[in-house]
């Protein structure tokens, strides 16, 4: 208290001990944080600044000059659309009309999970002796179940770092790519909060009575890319295989006009014989009377 100056030393000599102690204490708080808050020298001010993610120290003074560094590629889109097949598929097998078998699975019937599980209801028919064919697909359909769009650079994308160097560099393009650079300039009064730096991602505190101005350089130029769109569809199918136990599936021959001629020809020349050898029976009998 010694080192206080005396006017000070005389206010806090009204008040009690315990009084000038709780004072002395708060005055020694709010001289340390004044001190933390005017330590920001200009070479940590620029180096804070120049980083990304940073919360910027304040130099102090009336007017702060801050910078800020953007990239708004005008892009340019050509539309392409992909689309991705799911399959929920059910295989089932019946026995003389019964379910025997049954088993769902993600994927096509001619994938692997559908060739293990036609292999597993063939096994199963084929073990009790029963006549079965190929499975015969009952049902399908097709649903939209997503849609996404994504971008795919088709051209130079140019960081901005790369087009900082070209810009302090004078070149008119960087990577072979041309682009411009627009200078605006924004004013802020504290007490605020602004971003600034590259990309506008650190966080700068403009104190009350103080003012901030705010350099924006923006970068432009042109981004060719493909905007893929890519739906997902889900194909769902039932498939069924029908045996019959110890008997067949196959038809019955037709039969052919050619045998259904040639059987009536036997047919009626074998009538013709039995009728003739009748006849001769009975004039037989005529010339023969008892």
């Amino acid at each position: 208290m010694a080192n206080l100056p005396r006017s000070v030393r005389c206010r806090l000599g009204r008040f009690g001990k315990h009084t000038v102690g709780f004072s002395l204490v708060a005055l020694l708080v709010a001289g340390g944080a004044a001190q933390a808050q005017s330590a920001c020298s200009e070479l940590q001010f620029n180096s804070e600044e120049s980083a990304s993610n940073t919360v910027v120290c304040n130099p102090g003074g009336t007017r702060v000059t801050t910078v800020s560094l953007l990239v708004v590629p005008n892009y340019v889109n050509s539309p392409t659309v992909q689309t991705i097949t799911d399959y929920a598929t059910t295989l089932t097998a019946k026995l003389n009309g019964s379910v025997v078998f049954q088993q769902s699975f993600s994927g096509p019937l001619s994938g692997s999970d559908g060739v293990t599980a036609l292999t597993q209801a063939d096994a199963l028919l084929a073990a009790d002796g029963s006549t079965f064919g190929a499975p015969t697909l009952t049902s399908s359909s097709s649903t939209l179940e997503s849609s996404a769009v994504s971008y795919v650079p088709t051209s130079p994308t140019l960081s901005l770092a790369s087009l900082s160097a070209c810009n302090e560099a004078g070149q008119a393009t960087c990577s072979g790519v041309a682009y411009q650079s627009v200078v605006s300039e924004v004013t802020t009064d504290g007490p605020a909060t602004v971003n600034i730096g590259p990309g506008e991602t650190d966080t700068f505190y403009v104190e009350p009575g103080q003012g901030d101005l705010n350099s924006v350089t923006t970068f432009t130029y042109t981004l060719d890319q493909n905007a893929v769109t890519t739906n997902t569809d889900l194909v769902s199918q039932s498939y069924e295989i029908d045996a019959i136990a110890g008997g067949s599936l196959a038809q019955a021959p037709e039969l052919s006009t050619t045998s259904a001629a040639s059987g009536l020809t036997l047919l009626f020349g074998a009538l013709a014989v039995v009728r003739g050898r009748r006849r001769r029976s009975i004039i037989t009998d005529d010339t023969n009377p008892l």
